[in-house]
C-alpha cells in the first residue's frame, strides 16, 4: 500500500521517521510538499500567499494513496484540515493525522470530520501496523497509539512510546531530499532523543507528557539514542549526500554529560562536521561548553525567556537563575560559538519595565543574536490552563488554541503582539549588533522611534555575517544565508511563478484545446451539413426563430448496463424496453428535418437495439443533419457499423469510463462492456467511420490521473476524440448533487489532462447558459411523446400527439420555463425548488403551461 505525506513549509523528522519505518516494512511511501513561503515561520505575508490547499489536494489525489497522512503543529493544523477537507472530495482514501497539535489535543482533532484516524505519540510501529491492517481489511481495534471513529464515535486505543530508539530504522531522508534537495544538502538535520527532563509550561513536551499521563501511559519519556547509533546514521548520511553541517535538533542536546562525553570523543573522528544544537543555561557549565567546542559545535541555541526569575520560576516552571544564563554566554562566547538566546515576551507579569530590563540584559550580554518570540499558546501546556484559569484567555480563546484555529505563529506576534513591545523587540535584536547604542536608546527612551514592523530577519542575517566575517564560517541552527535564500528562490519560480502564469497558460490550454475539437467537428461536415448549422444560425440568432440546435432521440430505453452516469432512469421506468415505430420515428425525423435542426443524437436507452435504426440514420442524414449514435458497443458489429457509416452517420460516440476493465465494467454492471467499447472504436477506425469516445468528468478522476489515462487508452483503441462531460446528478445520481460539483480546480485538471491528451478533446465539463426557455433541445420519446431535456424528469403531456412545430410554440419561453439558467439539473437553487428532479420519477407538463 502507498502511504502520502503532507507537509507544509518545513522539513519533518516525524514523517521521514515514519516513511523508513514504512519503507523497513516494504510499503511505499511519497510526500506532497507546499513551501507556504509567505505564510510560515520564516516570514509571514499571508495576503502574498495563494490558495494552497485544493491544489495541494489534488497533488495528493493524483498519486493515488490508500492512506494519507499529515503531520501537523497548530500553526499549519487548520491548512492540514483544508488539504485533508479537499482531499476528502476527490478520494476515499482514509486520513491520518499526527504530530504536536493532534497529539496533545487529541479529543479535539479527531472529533474534525476531516480526520479519519489518529497517531497519538510516536508513530513508527503504530503506523506501519495500521498500514497493513488497512491493507488486510482487518478491524483496527486493540492498535496502540491509533484512535478512530466508529459510527461518529471515537475509538481511543492504549498509547506507548518507542522505548528502544536504537531499534528504529535510520530517518528517510530520500523523501525530503527528492522535494527539494537543499534540505539535506545545506544542513543534515537530526535528532538523537526524544522528550525533555525539563517541565515548562510552555513547551509541548510538558504537553506530551501531561497527555501520555492523562491517557494511562507512563513509559519512560525521555528517550536517548546510544552515540554508536547516531554517529551510523550521520556517517552513512554523509557519504551518500556529502552535507557540509549538521543540526541537532533535538531540544536539549547536552543534558547527559556522560552521553556528551562519549559524543565528543566520537564525533570528530566519525563525521567531523561543524554542527549546532539546542542546550540549556542550567547544562552549559565550563565542561559542557568545552566538549561541544572540541566536537566541533560552531552555534547554539539557549533559551533564556526572562530576565524575572520570579516569572521564569512561578510562570514558567524554571529553576534557573538569570546569572547562570550569563555564566553561559560568557563560556560560550569565549568558546567562539554562535549563540542565540530566546525570549518571550507577553508573559503574565510582565510590564514594560521587564521588558526594559530584557533589552538590557541584551546589550550587556553579548551573544551571537538575542531572539525574542511572543508569547503563543498550546494546547495541553499548563500555561493554556494557567491563562483559562486566571481569565487571560477566555474560554472560547482557549478553545480556539485546542481545535487550532488560532494561528498566528509566535515569531509573527502569538497571543502578545502589541506596538510598544514590538518596538521593543527591535531593540533587542539590534543590541545584538550595536549594544552601546541599545543602552543609549534605552536610558534615553529613543526606542520608542523604532518602528513596530519586525525587524528580526534582517538582523538575524547581520549577525550571521558579522561572525562569519569574525571567522565562524557556520553560525547558523539550520539554512545557512545562502541555503535560505536559495530555498525561496527556488520555490518562488517553481511554485509562484507557475502559479502567477496560470491563469495566462490555462487561458492558451482552452484556446488549443478548444481548436483541436473544433478542427475534429468541422471534419464531420460536408457541404450539406455546413449549409444546415448555417441555416440555422441565421435564423435562431438573427431571425430569432426557436429552432432546437440538437435533437436527442430516444427510440428505445432499452438497454443491457446500468450506469450511475445514466439519466435515463427516470424514463426507463416509463417507457421499459418499447421501441419506437419505424414510421412514427420516420414522421418525427422529418417533422425535426423541416424545422431546421442541424444535429440528431441517437440516445436514451441503447439505439443499436433497434432493428430500424441505419433506416432513421438514412432518413436524418439525407436531410443534411449531422447524426451521432449514442452506444455501449455491447451491440455494435461490423456488419452494423458499415450499414451507419454507409447511412450517412456522421460520428459514432462510444462510451468509455475507464482505462480500466474492471472499473469500466463495474460501473455499467456489465461485463464485457469495455472489450466491446475498445473494439468497437478499433472497428471504426479500420472501416474508415469518425468515432469518439465519451466520458464524465467527476473530480476523482480530474485529480488523480484517471482521465488522463482514459484520453490515452481512447486514442490507443482509435478515437478520433473525446467528449468529456460534467457529471449529471440526474438518474442514479440524482442524490449526489453535492459531491458531484466540479469545482474551478477540478475543471483545470480537467484542462490539463486535455491539453496534454493525444487525441481532440471535447471538454463540455463548464457549465454554459441553458437555452431552455427557446427550446435550444428537444428530446422524442418512444411513443414520440417530446421532453424538455434528457437529464430533468419531464415529458409533456399528450405531446405525441402534437407536431413538434406546435409543441415548441406552445410550451416554450420565460413565461413557462423560467429565466435563463447555467444547465438547470445542476443549479442548486433551482434543485432545492423543484425536488421532484431528485425523486427519480416523471413529471407530466402541460403543453402550454408553465413548468
Amino acid at each position: 500500500m502507498k502511504t502520502v505525506f503532507a507537509r507544509a513549509a518545513t522539513e519533518s523528522l516525524g514523517l521521514e521517521c515514519l516513511s523508513a519505518a514504512l519503507k523497513a516494512r516494504g510499503q511505499e511511501t511519497a510526500l506532497v510538499y507546499e513551501p507556504l513561503l509567505f505564510d510560515s515561520f520564516r516570514l509571514r505575508l499571508p495576503f502574498f500567499e495563494p490558495e494552497s490547499a485544493a491544489r495541494t489536494a489534488r497533488r495528493l489525489a493524483a498519486l493515488r494513496p490508500g492512506l494519507v497522512g499529515f503531520s501537523a503543529e497548530s500553526d499549519h493544523f487548520q491548512w492540514a484540515l483544508a488539504v485533508a477537507r479537499e482531499f476528502k472530495r476527490l478520494s476515499a482514501a482514509p486520513v491520518l493525522f499526527g504530530g504536536v497539535h493532534p497529539s496533545t489535543a487529541p479529543e479535539a482533532a479527531l472529533a474534525r470530520p476531516e480526520i479519519d484516524l489518529l497517531c497519538v505519540g510516536d508513530g513508527e510501529t503504530a503506523v506501519c501496523e495500521l498500514a497493513d491492517r488497512l491493507e488486510k481489511g482487518r478491524p483496527l481495534d486493540g492498535l496502540r497509539n491509533i484512535w478512530f471513529k466508529r459510527n461518529g464515535a471515537i475509538v481511543k486505543n492504549p498509547v506507548r512510546l518507542e522505548t528502544n530508539l536504537d531499534a528504529l530504522p535510520f530517518p528517510d531522508k530520500d523523501l525530503f531530499f527528492r522535494e527539494y534537495p537543499g534540505f539535506v544538502l545545506d544542513t543534515y538535520s537530526v535528532v538523537t532523543g526524544r522528550g525533555c527532563p525539563n517541565a515548562c509550561t510552555y513547551c509541548h513536551n510538558s504537553s506530551m507528557r501531561r497527555t501520555l499521563s492523562r491517557l494511562g501511559c507512563h513509559d519512560k519519556f525521555l528517550r536517548r539514542r546510544s552515540v554508536g547509533h547516531v554517529l551510523a546514521e550521520l556517517g552513512a548520511a554523509k557519504a551518500k549526500y556529502g552535507f557540509r553541517r549538521v543540526s541537532f535538533c533535538d531540544d536539549l542536546f547536552i543534558s547527559d554529560p556522560a552521553w556528551l562525553e562519549e559524543f565528543a570523543a566520537a564525533y570528530p573522528r566519525a563525521v567531523g562536521l561543524p554542527f549546532f544544537c539546542n542546550i540549556h543555561p542550567a547544562d552549559a557549565g565550563e565542561r559542557a561548553v568545552g566538549l561541544l567546542k572540541a566536537a566541533g559545535c560552531t552555534a547554539a541555541n539557549m533559551g533564556v525567556q526572562t530576565v524575572s526569575e520570579t516569572i521564569r520560576r512561578n510562570c514558567l516552571g524554571r529553576s534557573e537563575s538569570t546569572e547562570a544564563s550569563v555564566k553561559a554566554l560568557r563560556l560560550l562566547r569565549r568558546a567562539g560559538i554562535h549563540t542565540y538566546t530566546n525570549f518571550i515576551f507577553g508573559l503574565p507579569g510582565q510590564d514594560g519595565a521587564e521588558l526594559e530590563r530584557v533589552a538590557a540584559f541584551a546589550a550587556a550580554n553579548p551573544a551571537g543574536f538575542h531572539d525574542v518570540n511572543w508569547l503563543r499558546y498550546y494546547p495541553g501546556t499548563a500555561m493554556l490552563e494557567q491563562a483559562r484559569g486566571s481569565g487571560l484567555l477566555t474560554a472560547a480563546e482557549a478553545a480556539a488554541v485546542e481545535e487550532g484555529a488560532y494561528r498566528v505563529p509566535y515569531g509573527h506576534g502569538g497571543h502578545s503582539w502589541t506596538p510598544e513591545r514590538a518596538k521593543l523587540r527591535n531593540l533587542v535584536f539590534l543590541a545584538s549588533l550595536f549594544p552601546v547604542a541599545a543602552r543609549a536608546a534605552l536610558r534615553r527612551g529613543l526606542w520608542r522611534l523604532l518602528p513596530s514592523a519586525s525587524l528580526r530577519l534582517p538582523a538575524i542575517a547581520a549577525a550571521a555575517l558579522k561572525a562569519r566575517y569574525r571567522g565562524n564560517r557556520n553560525p547558523y541552527p539550520n539554512f545557512s544565508l545562502a541555503g535560505s535564500l536559495k530555498y525561496f528562490l527556488t520555490y518562488l519560480l517553481r511554485v509562484y511563478a507557475r502559479r502567477a502564469a496560470a491563469p495566462a497558460l490555462n487561458a492558451a490550454r482552452r484556446l488549443y484545446v478548444g481548436a483541436r475539437g473544433a478542427l475534429f467537428l468541422a471534419g464531420l461536415l460536408d457541404a450539406r451539413r455546413a449549409a444546415r448549422y448555417a441555416a440555422y444560425f441565421l435564423k435562431r440568432n438573427l431571425l430569432r426563430r426557436r429552432i432546437p440546435g440538437m435533437a436527442a432521440f430516444a427510440a428505445t430505453f432499452a438497454c443491457q448496463c446500468r450506469c450511475g452516469a445514466c439519466s435515463s432512469d427516470t424514463f426507463r421506468e416509463v417507457f421499459r424496453d418499447k421501441v419506437m415505430d419505424k414510421e412514427l420515428a420516420l414522421a418525427r425525423i422529418r417533422e425535426l428535418a423541416a424545422l431546421g435542426v442541424p444535429r440528431l443524437h441517437f440516445t436514451g436507452g441503447e439505439n443499436t437495439l433497434v432493428p430500424h435504426l441505419p433506416d432513421l440514420v438514412r432518413e436524418a442524414a439525407a436531410a443534411g443533419m449531422t447524426v451521432f449514435v449514442e452506444t455501449n458497443a455491447l451491440s455494435v458489429t461490423e456488419p452494423l457499423a458499415r450499414e451507419l457509416k454507409a447511412a450517412g452517420l456522421a460520428c459514432l460516440n462510444v462510451s468509455l469510463d475507464s482505462a480500466e476493465p474492471c472499473a469500466h465494467d463495474g460501473g455499467r454492471l456489465a461485463p464485457g462492456c469495455h472489450s466491446a467499447a475498445v473494439n468497437a472504436l478499433e472497428l471504426a477506425r479500420r472501416i474508415g467511420l469518425p468515432a469518439m469516445a465519451s466520458c464524465y468528468a467527476t473530480r476523482e478522476t480530474a485529480a488523480d490521473g484517471a482521465l488522463a489515462g482514459l484520453l490515452a487508452a481512447a486514442a490507443a483503441a482509435g478515437a478520433g476524440a473525446v467528449r468529456v462531460l460534467p457529471p449529471v446528478p440526474s438518474g442514479a445520481w440524482a442524490g449526489r448533487f453535492e459531491e458531484l460539483v466540479l469545482t474551478a480546480g477540478d475543471r483545470e485538471g480537467v484542462l490539463r489532462a486535455a491539453a496534454g491528451a493525444p487525441l481532440p478533446v471535447l471538454d463540455r465539463t463548464g457549465l454554459v447558459d441553458c437555452e431552455l426557455p427557446s427550446a435550444y433541445k428537444i428530446m422524442v420519446l418512444p411513443d414520440g411523446s417530446l421532453a424538455p431535456c434528457e437529464h430533468l424528469p419531464y415529458i409533456f403531456k399528450d405531446s405525441e400527439k402534437l407536431a413538434v412545430s406546435d409543441l415548441i410554440a406552445a410550451a416554450y419561453g420565460e413565461s413557462r420555463f423560467g429565466p435563463v439558467l447555467k444547465c438547470w439539473p445542476r443549479n442548486p437553487d433551482w434543485r432545492a425548488a423543484h425536488p421532484e428532479a431528485a425523486a427519480r420519477r416523471a413529471v407530466y407538463l402541460p403543453a402550454g403551461g408553465r413548468e
